[in-house]
């Protein structure tokens, strides 16, 4: 597999999907991008299998308590099947997230991000993010 291929699915989740604001256009395109047996394993939550159980399981928790979210990649690595990410996230929290209720403070949210390529389509992900840092932010935790 061309690394070009991952790499580039990788700009299109990020920079077209999520950076559209909209659930509906990153719902369309997930299903365009991650193949339909999709796994997750998030650091946070046990992997999720199906993209259809992902999507409900993240794609509804964003776009239900962010709003003008902005993603901006940071660093993009490939080799083989593999693409590597660091990206932050931004938004403002509207909505409840995992019981937090809406502090409308505006979030930066860091993550790195391991996908693996197979058929043309993202077929697994790792995941570590800086929920602490998150959760400051969001007043919830110590700082």
């Amino acid at each position: 597999m061309s690394t070009t291929v991952g790499t580039t699915l990788v700009r299109r989740w990020f920079g077209d999907a999520l950076n559209s604001g909209s659930a509906t256009v990153a719902r369309a395109m997930s299903g365009q991008i991650f193949a339909a047996d999709f796994v997750d394993h998030d650091g946070l939550d046990a992997a999720t299998h199906g993209l259809a159980e992902w999507q409900q399981a993240v794609l509804a928790t964003i776009f239900g308590a962010f709003a003008a979210i902005e993603v901006t990649i940071e660093h993009l690595l490939a080799e083989h099947d593999l693409v590597a990410v660091r990206y932050v996230f931004r938004g403002t929290h509207v909505g409840s997230f995992r019981g937090i209720q809406p502090t409308h403070r505006r979030i930066h949210h860091t993550e790195n991000e391991i996908y693996r390529i197979a058929a043309g389509r993202i077929a697994e992900s790792w995941g570590e993010e800086n929920w602490l840092g998150t959760l400051r932010q969001l007043g919830v935790a110590a700082q």
